[in-house]
């Protein structure tokens, strides 16, 4: 179920260019994201139930927060 889970939302975690573009993408897929204690959690939209990290996809915050303000500062520069 992992790897089905990770498939599905492949393309909307990889392509996002903002953290608003990611929340875009994911809830037209059926989830959101909410910021947990020590990582940003991936959550369904309809019924609120936790389902995993972000670095459990393979996309760590931290590393999604780099590569989100790397694409900004390009576009600004």
């Amino acid at each position: 179920m992992a790897v089905s889970l990770r498939t599905y939302v492949y393309d909307e975690f990889s392509k996002a260019r903002s953290w608003l573009d990611l929340r875009r993408r994911l809830i037209s897929k059926g989830f959101y994201l909410k910021q947990g204690k020590d990582s940003v959690r991936l959550r369904d939209a309809y019924s609120n139930v936790d389902i995993c990290s972000c670095r459990f996809l393979g996309f760590p915050s931290a590393q999604l927060t780099t590569r989100f303000a790397e694409m900004r500062a390009a576009s600004a520069g």
